[in-house]
């Protein structure tokens, strides 16, 4: 199986269940008549990511990690969503460029020096 095979749909999936849980989370808001920001930036611990800081990891992490194993240029977002429709097109926008990857930019990556600014 390649790596392809492995990474790409995996992060796929992630990608799409975080979708799906912004769409609850903003129908919820609605119900209730929360405003958004007060889940945009919850913590469920006072060390953790705020939620909106936690899917633009997510979405970096799964954008990032298929470009550095196909040696391509890392893409870089802006940190600039404010609504759970911003988040939403963030994932969308990540899911995106994952389906753009080929199993042969993938061919090698089990052996590539992979380096990860800190």
């Amino acid at each position: 199986m390649s790596l392809h095979a492995v990474v790409v749909p995996t992060f796929l999936q992630t990608l799409q269940g975080l979708s799906g849980v912004l769409a609850k989370a903003e129908a919820h808001c609605e119900a209730k008549k929360i405003p958004q920001e007060a889940l945009l930036t919850a913590r469920l611990f006072p060390d953790m990511f705020t939620l909106t800081r936690q899917v633009q990891s997510a979405s970096d992490f799964a954008a990032k990690t298929c470009a550095r194993l196909a040696g391509v240029e890392v893409p870089t977002y802006p940190d600039v969503e404010k609504s759970f429709a911003d988040l939403k097109q963030r994932v969308a926008t990540s899911s995106d460029y994952v389906k753009g990857f080929t199993a042969k930019q993938f061919e090698g990556a089990e052996t590539r020096e992979i380096v990860v600014p800190a």
